[in-house]
C-alpha cells in the first residue's frame, strides 16, 4: 500500500496528526485504530440527528464500526429533515453527515 493511500486510510480512522507520519507510523497507527476499534463493546455507538432546535439521539445496536456506519447512513437518509447528523463512539464522534 502506498503512504498516501495509508494517509488516507488513517484520515478515516480519525488518527491525529497522519499528514505529518512516515509510512511505518501510518502502518503502526492504522494496526492500532483498528484494534480499538474492533473490540469496542456492543453499546458503544450512538447516533445524534440535529435540526434547528431540536436533537434526537439514537442508540445504534451493532457490534463492528462497519455495521455501525451502515446503519447511521441509513438512519440519515431516513430523516431527511435533520440537516446534520453525527456518529459517536464511546462518545467520540467518528463520522458526520449533511444533507
Amino acid at each position: 500500500m502506498k503512504a498516501t493511500e495509508l494517509k488516507e486510510k488513517a484520515k478515516s480512522l480519525g488518527i491525529k496528526g497522519y499528514y505529518k507520519m512516515k509510512k511505518q507510523e501510518l502502518l503502526d497507527s492504522i494496526k492500532e485504530e483498528e484494534q480499538k476499534q474492533s473490540t469496542v463493546t456492543i453499546d458503544s455507538f450512538h447516533c445524534v440527528l440535529t435540526k434547528k432546535d431540536e436533537e434526537l439521539r439514537v442508540p445504534i445496536l451493532k457490534e463492528t464500526l462497519a455495521l455501525a456506519t451502515q446503519e447511521f447512513y441509513k438512519l440519515c437518509r431516513q430523516n431527511p429533515e435533520f440537516k446534520c447528523c453525527w456518529l459517536y463512539c464511546n462518545d467520540r464522534k467518528i463520522r458526520q453527515f449533511r444533507q
